[in-house]
């Protein structure tokens, strides 16, 4: 051969190969319980090949061992691709080690925990110890702790454009005491 004869086309490896037709066959047989009659054996052909690529990475003794809950769910040929591919997913995740939460989870479920307590604090004191159980867990999660904010300095507050003024007053952070503008206590 020379470089302008075309080269043979090559056959998959007998590996591959042997895993597409065990794929292929189990597919086949839910393919036969609801294919219609007027689907053609070439037209079965077809569909058989695309369900293939479209199950990629999905392999034979996956679809065997879900095959009786394929047959009675599935009821048209449109059906058995995404019902396999749902049923081998669920299959799997139920089978993989569980993961530990991720950090998203653990610092959701803790502010959802600490505004639920929060809401329900009464006094000073109450809110202060939820703060502080807060920080605590967020500290044993390994989560970022922001730092305690120190009360703004009279200066602060005197220097403080009105705009800001009436964004802290209208938010509930600012407020008159005694004629002075100070920060809310434990807001």
């Amino acid at each position: 051969m020379n470089a302008l004869t075309e080269t043979p086309p090559q056959s998959p490896s007998n590996a591959y190969s042997a895993g597409m037709s065990a794929l292929m066959l189990e597919l086949a047989k839910c393919l036969k319980l609801v294919a219609p009659i007027s689907m053609s054996a070439d037209a079965q052909m077809v569909w058989l090949q695309a369900a293939v690529d479209a199950l990629d990475g999905i392999h034979a003794p996956e679809v065997s061992a879900i095959s009786a809950e394929l047959r009675r769910t599935v009821t048209r040929p449109s059906q058995i691709v995404p019902t396999i591919a749902e049923l081998v997913a669920q299959r799997r995740s139920d089978r993989a080690p569980h993961l530990p939460p991720s950090p998203h989870s653990i610092e959701l479920k803790l502010s959802n925990e600490y505004n639920a307590r929060l809401a329900k604090a009464e006094t000073p004191q109450e809110r202060e110890d939820a703060w502080a159980d807060h920080r605590n867990a967020r500290i044993e999660a390994g989560l970022h702790v922001p730092p305690i904010p120190k009360p703004l300095s009279e200066r602060e507050l005197h220097e403080m454009s009105p705009s800001m003024r009436a964004v802290g007053l209208k938010a509930g952070f600012l407020e008159y005491r005694d004629g002075q503008l100070k920060e809310k206590l434990n807001a």
